[in-house]
């Protein structure tokens, strides 16, 4: 009985510490799934609606640890996202830089460039991209997102028209 109570206090200290952390916590972070359990190679996306691919992607491959719902039900920014959104250049900007180091030895790259380079890995985007030598590539699993019509900004899009209109 003890151990009980122990884990239900550590659970709600757990959602407490979440709900200060990010005032509007997506329900979806809090019930994430390790991408372990299925990958998007194997999901049957048979019958699901963009909407539910959308959110099964979002929160099972991080995307939920930097973006949350707002209570409008836009695509917003937990505080992890907010931090790390700062200084970022977005992601039309990034693809660029990440291009530019391809031609370029590394000895020579800027710190901007370095940074990019490490971000481009911090924020996930190697789950469905990968650097080759001379191009920017999907991965497998990007390539299965992109035949579903899944890109980031089409999962961002999915999500946010899945929340509830006021």
């Amino acid at each position: 009985m003890k151990s009980r109570l122990k884990i239900t206090f550590l659970a709600i200290s757990l959602l407490v510490v979440i709900t200060w952390v990010d005032p509007l916590p997506s329900v979806l972070s809090l019930l994430a799934i390790p991408p372990q359990e299925v990958s998007l190679l194997e999901y049957d996306a048979e019958g699901q609606t963009p909407q539910q691919l959308a959110l099964w992607m979002f929160s099972r491959y991080g995307c939920n640890r930097c973006h949350n719902l707002t209570a409008e039900g836009r695509f917003g920014l937990t505080a992890l996202g907010m931090v790390r959104a700062r200084d970022f250049q977005g992601c039309p900007a990034m693809l660029g830089t990440i291009s530019e180091t391809m031609s370029i030895p590394e000895t020579e790259w800027t710190e901007q460039q370095r940074q990019t380079r490490i971000e481009f890995e911090e924020f996930g985007c190697t789950v469905c991209h990968q650097i080759e030598d001379t191009r920017i590539a999907l991965t497998q699993l990007g390539e299965k997102a992109a035949s579903l019509h899944m890109s980031c900004s089409g999962v961002a899009a999915a999500v946010s028209s899945h929340a509830p209109q006021n």
